[in-house]
């Protein structure tokens, strides 16, 4: 199938016109009647205070899936749609930052590509693909949710860590010897002896500060 290969190899896809306009009305209602919006939680991005979200009720939620499921399932069987909520934009936002979600090799393409949505439209797209909301002229409000997989466990800040970081720094007061594999341990000074004398290291002293 020829979407099956534009999703693969472009990393998302786009369904024209697929939600109808009463589900849409519907649905905008739902956002209408919806008072617990809050400022997006930023995480790995530069921060903005302009778009708000809201979590869509679990009932109506569950019948969004259920409408919705014949077109995410045609790429993926075995997932399902959770978490969705409601992303609202207020009328003169300016284009947003990046949201850095991908992997490192994706990263590093330069390439850009405008994607343009009209009511009804749904975009489908894969966890390494860079995402960056324009600004808007009037007032926009998009559903947004996420597809779970049995054979993956998403993280609950949906936020994958690039590079692991680990910190294998040693303190300056730590009384080990600093060459890999070596056990030796003691004072400061029998450290000192011990790199000179056994492993070629002669360690620098820092300079005293005399006060004037």
């Amino acid at each position: 199938m020829q979407v099956r290969e534009r999703f693969a190899t472009k990393g998302y896809v786009i369904f024209y016109g697929a939600v109808h306009d009463d589900t849409i009305k519907s649905w905008r209602s739902i956002a209408r009647q919806t008072n617990g919006w809050f400022e997006e939680e930023v995480i790995d991005m530069t921060e903005e205070q302009v778009r708000v979200e809201a979590a869509v009720p679990d009932q109506d939620a569950r019948e969004m899936s259920r409408l919705l499921q014949r077109f995410y399932r045609t790429f993926f069987p075995a997932t399902n749609a959770h978490d969705w909520h409601f992303n609202k934009t207020p009328a003169g936002t300016e284009d947003q930052p990046p949201r850095r979600e991908f992997l490192t090799s994706l990263a590093l393409r330069s390439n850009r590509r405008l994607l343009d949505l009209n009511k009804g439209d749904i975009v489908l797209f894969r966890g390494d693909f860079i995402l960056a909301s324009v600004g808007y002229d009037t007032n926009n409000i998009c559903l947004h949710a996420y597809l779970d997989s049995p054979f993956y466990d998403r993280p609950d800040d949906h936020h994958p860590t690039v590079v692991p970081e680990i910190d294998d720094s040693r303190g300056i007061d730590d009384p080990f010897c600093i060459v890999w594999n070596c056990t030796f341990k003691g004072t400061p000074l029998s450290l000192r002896r011990h790199l000179n004398r056994y492993h070629g290291i002669r360690l620098q002293r820092t300079a005293r500060h005399l006060e004037p």
